[in-house]
């Protein structure tokens, strides 16, 4: 069960954070903050998602709620991707460091993958609110 986990790249991330001494989905220690960016994102959502529940509690219809719920959605898939192709590359580029015996290369490799695993999370909440919100649309046309 263990290495079908870690046949997931962001698991496989996770444990080698956790092996490395990274607290990878949350940082205690201050070092790891949210960009301003992602911040605004969280902000621009959480409006969004507002507007989109007053448009339901005014009797907009589904449709009309489904297409601003999935316009909503597209920055944050978008944001998303880009997220996951930088953690490709940076992962790529720590594995070449450590055959390279480059430790502190390795180590600021480390540390940016921290810092975008701790982003992917933050998108990955998002998306997960735009979905709940989409349910609870489909459960009040139902």
């Amino acid at each position: 069960m263990r290495f079908r986990t870690l046949r997931d790249p962001m698991a496989r991330l996770e444990y080698l954070l956790k092996l490395e001494g990274f607290t990878p989905k949350e940082s205690h220690d201050g070092t790891t903050k949210v960009p301003q960016g992602l911040l605004e994102e969280v902000f621009e959502l959480n409006e969004e998602l507002e507007a989109i529940q007053d448009m339901r509690a005014e009797g907009a219809s589904a449709a009309a709620i489904a297409l601003r719920l999935g316009l909503a959605r597209r920055p944050v898939e978008a944001n998303l991707a880009r997220h996951e192709e930088r953690l490709d590359t940076l992962m790529s580029d720590h594995d070449a460091r450590l055959e390279a015996g480059d430790a502190e290369a390795r180590h600021a490799a480390l540390t940016e993958l921290r810092t975008l695993l701790l982003e992917r999370t933050y998108l990955m909440n998002l998306l997960a609110t735009v979905r709940r919100e989409t349910s609870a649309g489909e459960a009040a046309t139902s």
